[in-house]
C-alpha cells in the first residue's frame, strides 16, 4: 500500500539510448534507489541531465520502470557563453519546479552534486520540506583540482539531518547524536539468472573480468593486464567498460602486445549493458576490483565506494580487491579476498589462493543487503 507522499528524486538520469549526457556507471544505483522508493511511495525522477547535441525541450517519461520522469529544458551549443545560458536555463527551471511542484508534505532526494549545489543550499532557507541527500562520492577528494572546495562541500551535507552514503566511512564521517546515515553500497536488485556450480579443478580454465571505466589514471583495466602476466595459462582475462577513445585505443595495444606473446588470453568486450552484460559476467569465475591510488591519492577511495563489487557479487563471482578502506570497513568485507601494496603479483596470488569449493551463499549477501536498507530507507523517510 503506497504512502500519500511523494518522493521528487532529483539527479541526472535518462536511457541509455536518450540524446541526454548522463553517467553509465551512476544509473543502476539511481534505478535501484527508485523501486526501492516505490514499495511505500509515489515517485517523480527530476532529471536535470543535458542534451548531447541540440535543443531538447521539457517533457514528462513514463515507462515500466519508474512513475514519471520529468525533464527540463536543455540545449547543447559549441558557444561557451551559449552553454553557460544553458547551465543557468536549467536552474532557473530547478528553481521553479521546486517552488511550484513540491508539495509541503512532499521529500525532495537530492543524489549529491556540485554542479546545483548551491541552488539547493539557497533554497532550503525559503522552501521548508523534507530533504534528503544522497553521497555516492565527497568530489572534492575523489578530484584532485577541487581538493580546496572540502570544507565547503562537507560543511553543504551536514546540513542536511537524513543522508544515504555510500560507505561505512562515511557513515561515521556524518553521524551524530541527530543525525543517523544509513548506508547502500550500490545496486542490490535481484537479476533474473541461472547459474551453474562454479567447481573448478587445477587443469580447468579460470576466467577473470574487469567492468569498469577504462582510463590512464587509476589504470584498473591496464592493470588486470598486469596482473595476468603472474598466472598460469588456463587463466583468461575479459574486460568491459567504457573511456575516452585514447584511453581505450592505448588499452587495446596492450592486450594486442600481450596476446601476441600468451594465444590470445585477454579479450576485449567493449561497453555492454543489460543481458548481454549479465551473459559475459555469468561467463567468468572472478571479479577485480583493482583502482590504484597514490598515497595523495588514496582519499579519494575513502570517499567512494566500487559499485562493480555488488554487481560481481550478484552475478555469483569470487571477488578480488586492492586492501582499499571503504572496501575492508564494509559489512561485505568478508566475501572479497584482498591483495595489498598495489601489486599485480600479489593479485595474482591472492587469486590462486581462491577455494572454489567454500561455500558462500553470494545472492543471499545481496538479498539481505536489499532488505536491511529497503527497512532503513522506511524508517528515514518517516
Amino acid at each position: 500500500m503506497k504512502i500519500n507522499k511523494t518522493i521528487h528524486y532529483l539527479c541526472f538520469y535518462a536511457s541509455s539510448q536518450s540524446n541526454y549526457d548522463i553517467f553509465p556507471s551512476a544509473i543502476p544505483k539511481i534505478e535501484y534507489i527508485i523501486k526501492t522508493l516505490k514499495k511505500n511511495h509515489e515517485v517523480v525522477v527530476v532529471s536535470i541531465a543535458k542534451s548531447k547535441k541540440g535543443f531538447i525541450k521539457s517533457s514528462v517519461e513514463k515507462n515500466s520502470v519508474l512513475a514519471k520522469t520529468f525533464f527540463f529544458h536543455t540545449f547543447k551549443s559549441r558557444n561557451l557563453i551559449l552553454d553557460k545560458i544553458d547551465v543557468l536555463f536549467r536552474y532557473i527551471q530547478l528553481i521553479f519546479y521546486i517552488f511550484l511542484r513540491v508539495k509541503k508534505n512532499d521529500t525532495l532526494l537530492i543524489y549529491h552534486s556540485l554542479f546545483y549545489f548551491k541552488i539547493i543550499k539557497i533554497l532550503k532557507y525559503f522552501k521548508k520540506i523534507d530533504y534528503v541527500i544522497q553521497v555516492e562520492e565527497l568530489y572534492s577528494s575523489v578530484t584532485p583540482n577541487l581538493r580546496h572546495l572540502e570544507d565547503i562541500e562537507v560543511g553543504y551535507l551536514k546540513t542536511f539531518k537524513k543522508i544515504i552514503v555510500v560507505n561505512d566511512l562515511l557513515k561515521k564521517k556524518f553521524s551524530t547524536n541527530i543525525v543517523k546515515p544509513i548506508v547502500c553500497y550500490g545496486d542490490y536488485s535481484k537479476i533474473d539468472y541461472k547459474f551453474e556450480s562454479q567447481q573448478k579443478v587445477a587443469s580447468s580454465e579460470v576466467v577473470l573480468i574487469y567492468a569498469g571505466v577504462i582510463e590512464q589514471v587509476r589504470k584498473a583495466a591496464f592493470f588486470a593486464i598486469d596482473i595476468i602476466k603472474f598466472l598460469p595459462d588456463n587463466y583468461k582475462l575479459f574486460i568491459l567498460g567504457f573511456g575516452d577513445d585514447k584511453d581505450i585505443l592505448s588499452l587495446i595495444s596492450k592486450i594486442d602486445n600481450f596476446n601476441g606473446e600468451h594465444s590470445n588470453r585477454i579479450i576485449f568486450k567493449g561497453y555492454l549493458s543489460g543481458k548481454k552484460y549479465s551473459q559475459v559476467l555469468l561467463s567468468a569465475d572472478i571479479g577485480l576490483s583493482c583502482h590504484q591510488y597514490s598515497d595523495e591519492d588514496i582519499i579519494s577511495a575513502d570517499n567512494s565506494f566500487p559499485s562493480k563489487i555488488l554487481t560481481y557479487l550478484k552475478h555469483n563471482l569470487y571477488v578480488v580487491s586492492n586492501d582499499i578502506k571503504c572496501v575492508e570497513k564494509a559489512s561485505i568485507a568478508n566475501e572479497i579476498t584482498f591483495f595489498s601494496d598495489n601489486d599485480p603479483e600479489k593479485a595474482a596470488n591472492a587469486i590462486k589462493d581462491i577455494n572454489y569449493f567454500e561455500k558462500s551463499d553470494k545472492l543471499l549477501v545481496i538479498k539481505n543487503l536489499d532488505e536491511e536498507f529497503t527497512g532503513e530507507l522506511k524508517t528515514l523517510l518517516k
